[in-house]
């Protein structure tokens, strides 16, 4: 997708979209298709110091200048707002593969990439000049470096740079950093030090969004100052290792290659799949401290969640046939399974203890194998390498684990949680407050629960193990669902019911996946009135709102505050990941392929034309036009919509 001057001759419409570069690691590059960097989590190199996480921004920006034009676009605070309007020369920005600005500036064209280098921190910008009115241009370009956490603004110090000029490279030192900053370019000898401080930087995303005016800062260190002819190129890498024998032109062409490799074991023809799939390696990462894979939720600042991974796991790893990072993936989190339960999420900074503070991550672990075993057969790697971790669910399950998770021996029901936790997917607490108290036994739990214990009756039988306890169990939830669950008034399932036995009739998403797992116990009618009824009340072209309009809790607005985000997050903001299931389940009932289509085409232009460019946001604003909110770019968003295509209308 090309943006034209149509979109980046606007501020906000620029502004408001955004690129995405990762490296491998857990590190990234990102901002906005007009040049602007609008969030506290934009910049050239955000470098993840404990892979994939403890991340820290390094390399702010480059402001160019060409011809004595000054083609950067940003916004400052000085007495009032001022804007910085380098975007009016810019002529377009495409993503294929890579982020591509290209600028018009007194007949000259300009252009502009940027990559990573894969399992590395990190970034080269290319430049090159494209089109020259004239024998030389006059090219200047100004690099910005900050040195913080990622989740925080900051007024930084001159004082605390020095820059050591070495025979192929800059050396940057920052106080109270001991990772070094290394700069090559094949301009480097045309490097001259001119220390500046630029104070009150704003972030229109941060204000508008999240309620945050505080104001960041940024050192430029000294500039690249050079002639171009036409067709000449510029590279500037920084990098916080050292690079021996860097050839800049192989660097590029091996990531080009890396990725048009991506698209094809993905599909062969296909040009969403193959652009999905580009997003999808976004997310799988390598995680240091296990050796292994794992799954990003989220770019820009979310880790790796249990619940998120097994979830992205399908559409991210076995619908791109890239088993082997799935059986990574379903090794690492099941070696860190503890009484039954897999860690909610990795702790963000080193020394931190793991989270086992979620009802369904252990759960979903199930419909991961299930899909891994669909697609590959490779029923020995689960046997000698998961299976001992289902069993141990299972059995906690069923004997009780923490947060009083247990299943009834009456009716076979899972329940869990109080008034005061918040264990299901609806997590949010503020303050202690719990916005969507979801305990006793949910809806989407218990589907899930009866999936489990039909999968291990399959692969108990499969190893020659003893299954009698999950047919027990499975049998019991096959009688009592549909009687406790089913809303006789409303034709659909209550969301959940509490520990004082008070049956919940809010309609939310939960009760599709009763739908859409592999294993489900309702009849074909009460399938579809469920399937008829998410379509009515809670699908947009986006995703499904959390909570239907007509509830009195619904908040159709994502934005503001910490409090005013957390308090709309499940009460009516929009999801993308459910859509997957609701597909899935809608194929289900109608098997109509076309429809389907019709169903997916709001999402696919949002990867196309909204939010991260070639990505898709986490959430959407419950009233329409349901603008894009939260992280800009979340695997479980770009998993299930590389699943449904493969699965449910057949794409190759």
């Amino acid at each position: 997708m090309k943006f034209g001057k149509s979109i980046l001759g606007n501020y906000e419409e620029g502004t408001n979209r955004e690129f995405l570069v990762s490296n491998g690691i857990g590190g990234f590059s990102s901002g906005c298709i007009n040049g602007n960097f609008a969030r506290r989590y934009h910049g050239l190199l955000i470098s993840s110091l404990l892979p994939p996480l403890d991340r820290y921004l390094y390399f702010h920006k480059i402001e160019e200048n060409i011809d004595g034009i000054d083609i950067s676009t940003y916004k400052i605070f000085e007495d009032t707002e001022k804007i910085n309007k380098g975007y009016i020369y810019q002529l377009s920005f495409e993503q294929n593969p890579f982020p591509k600005f290209k600028y018009s500036v007194n007949g000259n064209i300009f252009e502009k990439e940027i990559f990573m280098i894969t399992g590395k921190n990190s970034v080269i910008v290319k430049y090159k000049l494209k089109v020259s009115s004239k024998s030389t241009v006059n090219a200047k370009f100004n690099l910005f470096f900050n040195y913080r956490d990622t989740h925080k603004m900051n007024t930084t110090e001159i004082e605390k740079y020095s820059v050591k000029k070495e025979p192929d490279f800059l050396s940057l030192k920052i106080e109270d950093n001991n990772v070094p900053i290394y700069i090559y370019s094949n301009k480097i000898d045309k490097f001259n030090t001119n220390m500046e401080l630029r104070n009150n930087i704003v972030y229109d995303i941060e204000q508008d969004e999240r309620g945050d005016k505080s104001f960041d800062s940024s050192v430029s260190i000294g500039e690249i100052s050079c002639k171009m002819k036409e067709n000449d190129e510029i590279y500037i890498v920084v990098s916080n290792e050292k690079i021996n024998n860097i050839n800049l032109d192989e660097l590029y062409k091996k990531e080009i290659k890396r990725i048009e490799k991506l698209k094809k074991d993905t599909s062969k023809n296909n040009n969403i799949l193959q652009d999905l799939s580009v997003a999808a390696d976004s997310f799988i990462v390598y995680r240091k401290g296990t050796n292994g894979k794992t799954i990003l939720a989220g770019y820009p600042w979310f880790g790796d969640w249990g619940r998120d991974t097994m979830i992205a796991l399908p559409g991210l790893t076995l619908s791109t046939n890239r088993f082997e990072d799935a059986k990574s993936i379903l090794k690492t989190f099941a070696k860190y399974c503890d009484k039954g339960m897999l860690p909610n999420k990795f702790p963000d900074w080193e020394g931190e203890e793991l989270y086992y503070n979620t009802i369904d991550a252990s759960l979903w672990i199930f419909y991961a194998v299930y899909k891994f075993l669909e697609y590959t057969k490779e029923y020995d790697f689960i046997k000698n390498e998961i299976y001992p971790a289902l069993k141990n669910i299972i059995q906690f399950h069923i004997d009780g684990t923490r947060y009083n998770i247990k299943a009834d021996e009456k009716d076979g029901l899972i329940s869990g949680g109080d008034e005061n936790t918040q264990l299901t997917w609806m997590d949010v607490a503020y303050k202690g407050w719990a916005v969507t108290p979801r305990y006793g036994k949910a809806v989407e739990i218990n589907a899930l629960w009866y999936n489990a214990l039909k999968i291990m009756e399959d692969l108990s039988d499969k190893f020659n193990k003893n299954n009698d306890v999950y047919k027990l169990y499975s049998k019991k939830v096959e009688e009592n669902y549909e009687k406790v669950f089913w809303n006789e008034k409303s034709n659909c399932l209550y969301d959940y019911i509490d520990n004082n036995n008070i049956k919940n009739e809010d309609i939310r998403p939960n009760q599709i996946f009763a739908v859409s797992l592999p294993y489900t116990v309702l009849s074909k009618e009460k399938e579809k009135q469920i399937v008829d009824l998410v379509l009515n009340k809670l699908y947009t072209p986006h995703g499904l709102k959390s909570l239907s309009s007509n509830n009195e809790k619904y908040i159709g607005i994502y934005k503001g505050s910490l409090f005013e985000r957390d308090s709309s997050y499940h009460q009516g903001t929009v999801w993308s990941w459910p859509l997957g299931h609701f597909i899935t389940a809608y194929n289900k009932v109608y098997n109509d392929k076309e429809k389907i289509k019709l169903l997916l085409d709001g999402i696919i232009e949002h990867f196309y034309q909204e939010g991260c460019v070639n990505n898709i946001s986490e959430i959407f604003d419950g009233d329409s036009p349901n603008l894009a909110r939260g992280c800009f770019a979340q695997a479980w968003s770009v998993a299930e919509i590389i699943r449904v295509m493969k699965e449910e209308l057949n794409e190759e």
